[in-house]
């Protein structure tokens, strides 16, 4: 199973490596790794983040966050375990649901009203 826009590459080199270092990875634990164990945390912090948002200073939230989110990228490349993977997946679906709201507020603060849905369009395409 590969991920959008990804052809199956000519030899699964790749694949090998990553179920040669990581016991019990599959394309089922690869499918869990990118839908539930991402959205596991997301969904829930959505419903708390706008309110963060709200209260605190949202650039420096937005900066914590993808700092966050880049430091956990990272240590996705040193996972050694699938618990670890899971974890991770976790962690940065968290990091994601910082960023949409912090970044949704800061564009109406920063632009027009006829330029922010020009703004909007373009994050929302890119994210």
């Amino acid at each position: 199973m590969y991920g959008y826009g990804v052809s199956q590459p000519q030899d699964d080199q790749t694949f090998f490596k990553i179920t040669h270092s990581i016991p019990f990875f599959n394309s089922e634990a690869y499918g869990e790794l990118f839908g539930f164990y991402y959205t596991i945390l997301y969904a829930p912090a959505l419903l708390v983040i706008g309110n963060l948002t709200d209260i605190s200073n949202r650039k420096n939230l937005l900066g914590c966050a993808c700092i966050a989110w880049g430091i956990i990228s990272i240590l996705h490349a040193y996972a050694k375990s699938m618990s670890t993977l899971y974890f991770l997946r976790a962690l940065l679906g968290f990091t994601q649901a910082l960023t949409g709201p912090a970044t949704y507020s800061l564009i109406g603060d920063l632009f027009e009203e006829t330029h922010a849905i020009h703004a909007f369009f373009v994050f929302s395409l890119l994210q």
